[in-house]
């Protein structure tokens, strides 16, 4: 995962991109990543190429979204070769 994202609990936000950059101590990208992996996804939703939104079980979910006109956002790997990232200005490829 590359930031900006949120992950979020109960729609409350547990983590920011915000978080990760004033206190890398504090708050970890490898503790939601565990948290995360434990988890069965139950939806995936797409807005408008500007929201990706991916909700886990025990009310998680994982919201990225593109915060750049200049610079490519952000980018999920799968199986079988799957990538899923965002140009510049947003637009959404696979």
């Amino acid at each position: 995962m590359n930031v900006p994202e949120e992950f979020g609990k109960n729609k409350e936000i547990v983590l920011g991109e915000t978080d990760l950059i004033s206190d890398s101590k504090k708050f970890s990208l490898n503790n939601a990543k565990k948290i995360l992996l434990s988890k069965r996804i139950i939806n995936k939703s797409l807005y408008e190429d500007l929201l990706f939104i991916i909700e886990f079980e025990d009310n998680l979910s994982l919201e990225l979204f593109h915060a750049s006109c200049y610079f490519e956002g952000w980018t999920l790997q799968g199986e079988n070769g799957l990538d899923i990232w965002t140009l510049p200005g947003g637009t959404v490829c696979y």
